[in-house]
């Protein structure tokens, strides 16, 4: 008996000497914000910022407007109309094929200004000798010996194609089925042409005294895309 109790005394020191661990649960704390230091918070402004002015330069105007995209537009019963097709590019130069009225082609050389937001025609070659030359070579897809020979000419045009002035909202312009789109207009010599966005050249006003004298009012070639 005397041993019996001295085997239980020694298991209850024993556990005793030894207690058995239970891990109590840690409530998950949520960290408080971090406050956004002043000088954070003006590079994030300084860098959205400097998103918006390369999104809105006139890198972004061209692209927004699709001013360089491939056009055809005509007047029905008047002759009146233009198409132009960017061929080639070279950095800030442009050689492109077009034609006047469906009747006079042309080839022309054209230079992106983006120091003063336009573009501006520096050379243009209407069927002839010149002419006959580039064609030859566009014929062979030899587009940038095309665009080396005629850009080692003296230019011979200073005609505006379109201007971009900044300090100036967009108008707007309706579609032939009624949409309403914002437009950019271009004045060349009593001339607008009228630049869509997404678009590209939709409408050009001939405005002169001497078309409203032939067709006794302005007249208006559309593009083509948008006519079918």
């Amino acid at each position: 008996m005397k041993s019996y109790i001295s085997a239980i005394l020694f298991l209850l020191l024993l556990t005793a000497c030894n207690p058995e661990q239970t891990e109590t649960p840690i409530d998950e704390v949520e960290a408080p914000p971090v406050e956004e230091t002043e000088d954070e918070a003006q590079m994030e402004t300084e860098e959205n910022t400097d998103e918006i002015s390369e999104s809105s330069g006139f890198d972004g105007v061209l692209s927004q407007y699709a001013v360089l995209e491939s056009f055809d537009t005509d007047s029905p019963g008047t002759g009146l109309g233009e198409g132009l097709e960017v061929i080639h590019r070279t950095g800030h130069q442009i050689l492109a094929h077009g034609h006047q009225g469906h009747a006079v082609a042309f080839y022309q050389l054209m230079i992106v200004d983006e120091e003063n937001q336009e573009i501006i025609i520096t050379h243009r070659y209407r069927e002839g000798e010149e002419y006959d030359e580039l064609d030859a070579l566009a014929l062979l897809e030899d587009y940038e010996l095309a665009f080396n020979w005629m850009n080692e000419k003296e230019p011979n045009e200073n005609r505006l194609f379109f201007k971009w002035d900044s300090e100036q909202d967009p108008s707007t312009t309706e579609l032939p089925n009624g949409t309403t789109v914002s437009a950019i207009e271009v004045d060349v010599n009593d001339t607008i042409y009228v630049f869509s966005e997404d678009i590209g050249l939709t409408y050009i006003h001939y405005q002169s005294p001497d078309t409203v004298e032939l067709f006794g009012s302005e007249v208006t070639a559309t593009n083509q895309k948008l006519m079918d």
